[in-house]
């Protein structure tokens, strides 16, 4: 039998279907429905950098900033300030006009948040505040008040962490570099003791220090405490330097023999580290000065744009001196006003130098060399400082001092923001 073939175009398809009620016999055609519509998947705004809360003086602008990525670009931006748009503020980075001078006038006091927009939906930051008061950081600069980058409810402190010694935290020496490094979150500066009896036994040296882990939905901060020995100080400084990390304390136990020739020569060092996405690199400087010269060297820094971070005393009794510019603000100047006191004057130099407009950037000594407290701040920022440890919410205050002497007298617990 000779077999005949045929191809049925669409219009022939349907035709066909509609004369087989007449001619082919069976049921009646059934209409064709068309293929489903398939939507496109959902493609999601992640937010790697939420905008922080700021504190501005008077005459100066605040800047908030986000960072957000996704997969289906472009990506549309609209700040808001107490629910609605504000015109033109339509890029990942916001700058106020200044902050007016009188708090009854402060017009721009109040909650600020980002709308982020892809052709899939719509992502709504954090809602963040502005207020009338000393200047905070800029987000990502974490060379001062490190704890004003958390911006989330459940940052509280966990206690003393690490390797135990005499129920403190500790980094133990034996001779080789030992580091501790707690992922999520920030911590405080090592205790500074100022007395070799204090920070270390025949075998041990041990340095305190508070770790706070960062809110759940946060994360991006990590903090990291070492010991090595103090003759590889700079190497060991000028390897672990990164354009992401600070060195945020220093301590120097060096070239003694309490406990016999050689027993002890060693540092203890903590710092910062950020996986956030920066708007700029953090460029270390390491420089060392005879006492009579600190107050001139630091205000050279401050001049340049840079501020001090850590500080100790080498064993020729000369200041070591750490500090950090910023790419991401160039341009800002810092006064400087520096102190080296005794160990019963540490917490009412602080204070008073808070109450001046001072943030403690950097603190260190023993009790043979003194105690250098540096104290930093923008040019002409004079609003007071606070210096009470807040509740258990934002905006937090940092601890910028911890003095743990021997026999705890005349202990210093400082905080500031």
């Amino acid at each position: 039998m000779k077999r005949v073939g045929f191809i049925l175009t669409t219009f022939s398809y349907f035709y066909f279907m509609a004369n087989c009620t007449i001619g082919c016999g069976g049921s009646p055609a059934q209409p064709v429905s068309p293929p489903p519509k398939i939507n496109p998947p959902m493609i999601p705004i992640t937010i790697s950098l939420q905008p922080i809360s700021q504190s501005e003086p008077p005459g100066a602008t605040a800047t908030f900033q986000v960072a957000a990525v996704s997969a289906d670009e472009p990506l549309t931006y609209q700040w808001q300030k107490n629910g609605v748009n504000i015109d033109g503020a339509t890029e990942a980075t916001y700058t106020t006009h200044p902050v007016p001078t009188a708090t009854g006038t402060n017009t721009f006091a109040g909650k600020y948040q980002v709308l982020i927009t892809n052709s899939t939906g719509t992502i709504t930051s954090q809602s963040v505040s502005l207020t009338l008061g000393p200047r905070s950081p800029k987000a990502g600069d974490i060379r001062y008040l490190l704890f004003s980058q958390v911006d989330l409810p459940g940052f509280v402190q966990v206690g003393l962490q690490f390797l135990s010694y005499n129920g403190e935290s500790a980094i133990d020496f034996g001779g080789d570099i030992i580091s501790e490094n707690p992922d999520n979150a920030l911590g405080s500066p090592l205790e500074i003791s100022g007395q070799i009896l204090e920070n270390c036994s025949p075998t041990t040296c041990a340095w305190g220090s508070v770790i706070y882990p960062l809110p759940q939905s946060l994360t991006g901060f990590n903090m990291m405490y070492k010991a090595g020995n103090y003759p590889y100080l700079q190497s060991d400084l000028a390897t672990d330097a990164q354009p992401n990390i600070v060195f945020s304390s220093l301590d120097i136990d060096a070239a003694n023999s309490v406990f016999g020739p050689g027993d002890h020569n060693v540092y203890g060092l903590a710092w910062v580290q950020t996986e956030q996405p920066l708007s700029g690199s953090l460029e270390y400087k390491l420089e060392t000065v005879p006492t009579a010269q600190i107050q001139a060297t630091v205000a050279a820094d401050g001049a340049e744009s840079r501020i001090v971070t850590a500080t100790s005393f080498d064993p020729n009794g000369n200041a070591v001196l750490i500090s950090y510019g910023w790419t991401g603000d160039t341009t800002t100047i810092y006064e400087a006003k520096t102190a080296l006191v005794s160990g019963d004057q540490i917490c009412s130099t602080a204070t008073n130098l808070a109450q001046e407009g001072y943030f403690i950037s950097a603190f260190g000594g023993n009790v043979t060399s003194g105690f250098l407290i540096v104290g930093m701040r923008v040019q002409g920022d004079t609003l007071p400082r606070a210096t009470t440890q807040p509740n258990n919410g934002p905006p937090y205050i940092t601890p910028v001092l911890f003095y743990y002497p021997f026999g705890r007298i005349n202990m210093c617990w400082f905080f500031e923001g």
